[in-house]
């Protein structure tokens, strides 16, 4: 379990204080009762593969790089989550095949990675720091995302999308792309909204959204993916 600290709770009407937020069976967000403390864990487990026949997985990491990521070490916790991923995953190397790309989201998004091993995607996601003033895309981020699974991905593999964030999207594209545009310090209905779009155009097997922080983030991610959902019958799943 990965412990995202937290030093303000978030407005969480009609909620208990101590809760499991279910958004797949892949994935639960728990707060502890005791403290602003948060598990988060991460399991993209799927049909078993054999050794004679490995299950192959292509596995988008969608992470935000805003600067609230770098408040109460939940960049270096989303560090740890995705290392502890990576190398539960490895430990089933007989049985599942795994690629992976890392595309992180600001004010823009930009690809990292092509398609590598664990090793190789946990090198640059440790590597990673974040500058002050950095907003959060959620429309670049989930084009940029479409963009790493338009290529490389293999036959006969399942496409899985895990994304992180742990707020609600401050900007969207510009008009005459590229840049970006928006309140920066809030959301807005064209902000949500292109966001929403972005994610009903992006196509793979399974999305699994992580909302760090919950309360009115987790509304966010759950409307958009909702909304992707029923635009393009994709599994949470």
């Amino acid at each position: 379990y990965n412990k995202i600290n937290e030093t303000e709770t978030p407005d969480r009407p009609n909620q208990p204080t101590d809760v499991d937020i279910k958004l797949s069976h892949e994935k639960y967000i728990k707060k502890h009762a005791d403290s602003n403390t948060y598990d988060v864990t991460l399991n993209v487990s799927s049909r078993q593969g054999s050794k004679t026949n490995r299950k192959k997985m292509d596995i988008v990491l969608l992470l935000d790089v805003s600067s609230s990521m770098n408040k109460n070490n939940k960049l270096e916790n989303s560090k740890n989550a995705i290392s502890e991923l990576v190398n539960a995953l490895n430990s089933k190397s007989d049985e599942v095949d795994v690629q992976y790309r890392l595309v992180t989201f600001g004010n823009t998004a930009e690809v990292k990675t092509g398609w590598v091993d664990g090793t190789r995607v946990n090198k640059t996601v440790s590597g990673i720091n974040i500058p002050e003033d950095v907003g959060t895309n959620y429309e670049d981020g989930l084009k940029k995302a479409a963009t790493a699974l338009s290529s490389g991905t293999r036959s006969g593999a399942e496409s899985i999308v895990i994304f992180l964030t742990d707020g609600m999207p401050t900007y969207r594209n510009k008009d005459s792309y590229p840049g970006y545009q928006g309140p920066g310090g809030s959301t807005s209905y064209e902000v949500y909204d292109a966001a929403k779009k972005a994610a009903a155009k992006l196509t793979c097997d399974r999305f699994i959204p992580v909302g760090i922080g919950l309360g009115n983030v987790q509304k966010m991610i759950t409307g958009i993916i909702v909304y992707r959902i029923k635009a393009k019958n994709c599994s949470r799943m």
